[in-house]
């Protein structure tokens, strides 16, 4: 491999650490993911590079490139990430939060399968919270039948969750004006989740005359293939989708 095919390979890493960035919007964007799809020793190369970055490629389509970083890397989304707007945030509270949005977009474990699907299901805050309510009650439930039932990480967030006050739809009248849910009301931290992963290119927002809703993009749902695997979430989703009446 010459400089230049380095190069290239070394920009398109550069692309999808600007998760927003899509390749309609950008020409050399295009080519490049053109380039990784069509040639073997270019998307071998790609690979090393993101390799050396603590990076790996999920996913390269149309819509650009996905990489997913090691958990202790710079790339890596933590709590601390959520602590200027949300303050001393549990960490259990995210894992339920982002849950209970995961199985709202897709409801069974099939719908989840399919990458790209026409007709996507948008959803709003408030459905999100009601689910993440149902979820919680259900773990109360499960805690109470077998502690050790329920993983370690959620034994107490289910307590925090249904703890906190809900704002009830996410616009409320206070003194004859609308306000938007605190940071430390659950629709808020709702909210805030839901924001950072449009920041990350996962999910996109559309405005409405009631509330805002929101729609999965492939970059999403690509990740959550993968986190499927993970023991917290797999247990958060049984739980979620039977509430639901979905398929385990």
């Amino acid at each position: 491999m010459n400089s230049e095919t380095t190069h290239r390979a070394a920009r398109l890493v550069l692309k999808g650490l600007s998760p927003r960035l899509r390749p309609a919007a950008d020409l050399e964007y295009r080519d490049l993911v053109a380039e990784y799809m069509a040639d073997d020793g270019f998307r071998t190369l790609v690979h090393i590079i993101a390799g050396a970055f603590e990076l790996r490629v999920l996913d390269v389509s149309p819509t650009g490139i996905v990489l997913v970083p090691h958990p202790e890397t710079r790339f890596a989304t933590t709590v601390s990430d959520y602590r200027a707007r949300l303050g001393d945030v549990d960490r259990g509270l995210l894992a339920l939060i982002q849950v209970a949005v995961a199985a709202t977009f897709f409801p069974t474990a099939a719908s989840l399968e399919i990458i790209d699907r026409p007709g996507e299901v948008s959803v709003t805050i408030s459905r999100i919270r009601d689910n993440l309510l149902a979820l919680c009650r259900r773990l109360e439930q499960a805690f109470a039948a077998d502690p050790k039932s329920v993983p370690s990480e959620l034994r107490e967030a289910w307590r925090v969750v249904l703890e906190r006050p809900i704002v009830s739809p996410s616009l409320e009248k206070e003194s004859g004006r609308s306000r938007r849910a605190a940071p430390r009301e659950l629709d808020g931290i709702i909210r805030i989740v839901l924001n950072n992963l449009e920041e990350q290119g996962m999910v996109r927002s559309e405005s409405s005359r009631d509330e805002p809703f929101y729609l999965p993009l492939r970059r999403y749902k690509v990740q959550l293939r993968e986190l499927a695997a993970n023991e917290v979430f797999d247990f958060c989703t049984r739980l979620t989708r039977e509430t639901a009446g979905g398929t385990p």
